[in-house]
């Protein structure tokens, strides 16, 4: 079962999106997503050697090899335009920001009108990442799941 705000995550991303979770950790959404057949193409990124190790064996013990995928990377700047729907969560907006601004031509990869930059994030420090998603959504999606 998800977490509260893995749950929120889940319930923005479209059946059949393809997506990618930077930061994943253990995995779980992608896991979720995959029981579900929500999703069909998934990729895990993280950076740290650790929850990459964790990411892998959860895969593994769900008997989902082939379904998810996983890199061992920083960021976004492996990730290519096959992806529709991007989800970075969990790590602050400071993190997030710095994510997007180091990889120029996520503009490029998706075009942020038709697709879809997911976030769980810190609503006190929305004000940062106002200019990269509709903040607004994520607070209304909150709020419809809290009643």
């Amino acid at each position: 079962m998800l977490s509260k705000r893995l749950s929120i995550i889940y319930s923005f991303i479209d059946e059949g999106s393809s997506v990618v979770d930077v930061g994943c950790d253990h995995g779980y959404l992608l896991i979720e997503l995959a029981k579900n057949n929500k999703s069909t193409n998934l990729l895990g990124v993280e950076n740290k050697l650790g929850p990459f190790s964790t990411l892998n064996k959860n895969i593994k013990l769900n008997n989902l090899d082939g379904k998810i995928n996983s890199s061992l990377s920083d960021g976004i700047s492996n990730v290519d335009s096959s992806f529709d729907t991007l989800v970075i969560a969990g790590m602050g907006s400071d993190n997030i920001v710095g994510i997007i601004d180091r990889n120029k031509e996520l503009e490029e990869k998706w075009d942020k009108d038709t697709h879809k930059l997911q976030n769980a994030l810190d609503l006190a420090n929305a004000d940062k990442i106002n200019n990269y998603i509709p903040v607004s959504l994520v607070e209304e999606k909150i709020e419809e799941y809290e009643e």
